[in-house]
């Protein structure tokens, strides 16, 4: 009779039928837990995320596919969140690309959002790290998209990396839209126009416009023929005025080049890194003021070579190519150590290997 009513007493606190161990090793238990590919949740709804696992034990006919999706989905995501979250972005690319491909055409939903957003947000640094910025668009353009229509999801991710993401202009700090690679912009414009094909272009963020005009300047959009830089033109923000100043100028126009002159050197942050690229490589500054050009490019390569690794190092190239038509040998050697030491794994630093 005792050992019945201790088995009485103890039934209530019977280890329930499924249990799922996390990684802060506490347990979760639930009579049933349901899941698919992005979730799980207890038989009261509580939702888990597959990145937050270790283990489970959950009924017999689950087992293979519940072990299948945490591997699959679960330990490359907390893999890559962590990757994130410590700045380790180089190692990104191995895990985040073939995540970014596999799931780059599942629409976002509730239940999706957060995973997606990681993926995207991963993918998006580990082109950047690569010098594949411009490539990194595509990815970026998606985690905008994510954060407007979900944003309670942004605190999946630290604070600190989503920082460079300006949610209302829909544009990173660390992402200036001066692009190096041909190859890189034919296949980016490609993608990026046809994603915004069905969407008029005043519905476009001053952000998103700003990087379409900068890959497309001539194309026409949706809009009365317009080209992505006349309707950049028209917007009415200093943000707007001022990128349209600087990559006029950057594709050659010495008018937008003396206005941005004019104006630049109170400038910060990427606005100003991007300035002065754009006045030092103009055609008519080069020929009618190397000397000042140098100084131009020497500021980017002096306080951007952390955050704008590409543009520092697309600075110090041509100032290497300035200094040496200027007969400046010695300062040009000087130079083209730093561009081998600090950047030789960027786009121009792998051009200054044959050119210099």
């Amino acid at each position: 009779m005792i050992g019945i009513a201790c088995m009485a007493l103890l039934a209530p606190f019977a280890i329930a039928d499924e249990t799922i161990i996390l990684r802060d090793l506490s347990r979760i238990e639930s009579s049933e837990f349901s899941f698919d590919e992005f979730e799980i949740r207890t038989s009261e709804g509580n939702v888990i995320y597959w990145d937050e696992v270790v283990s489970g034990e959950i009924r017999s006919d689950q087992q293979p596919s519940f072990d299948k999706i945490l591997a699959k989905s679960g330990l490359p995501l907390f893999r890559l969140r962590h990757r994130i979250s410590i700045g380790d972005h180089s190692s990104l690319p191995e895990i985040a690309e073939p995540q970014f491909q596999r799931l780059k055409d599942v629409k976002a939903n509730a239940t999706n959002c957060r995973h997606l957003l990681i993926v995207s947000v991963g993918c998006y640094y580990g082109r950047v790290a690569q010098g594949q910025r411009c490539k990194a668009l595509i990815p970026l353009f998606r985690v905008f998209d994510l954060l407007k229509n979900f944003p309670p999801q942004a605190e999946a991710l630290d604070t600190s990396v989503m920082k460079p993401f300006d949610r209302e202009k829909e544009f990173s700090n660390n992402l200036v839209p001066i692009w190096f690679d041909s190859n890189q912009v034919l296949t980016v414009r490609k993608l990026l126009t046809e994603s915004i094909r069905s969407t008029s272009t005043n519905q476009l963020s001053d952000g998103k416009l700003v990087y379409l005009a900068s890959l497309v300047p001539d194309s026409t959009t949706q809009d009365n023929n317009a080209s992505f830089m006349e309707k950049l033109a028209e917007r009415n923000s200093e943000f707007a005025r001022r990128w349209f100043l600087v990559l006029k100028t950057a594709h050659g126009s010495s008018k937008h080049a003396n206005q941005l002159k004019s104006e630049y050197r109170g400038w910060k942050g990427s606005f100003r890194a991007a300035a002065n690229y754009a006045v030092g490589t103009s055609a008519d500054l080069r020929k009618d003021d190397k000397d000042s050009a140098v100084l131009d490019f020497l500021y980017v390569a002096a306080n951007f070579s952390k955050q704008l690794p590409e543009i520092s190092a697309a600075s110090i190239y041509h100032a290497i190519k300035l200094l040496n038509s200027l007969d400046r040998s010695e300062e040009a050697k000087i130079l083209r150590n730093k561009l081998f030491e600090f950047h030789k794994n960027t786009y121009h630093g792998r051009l200054g290997l044959q050119d210099f």
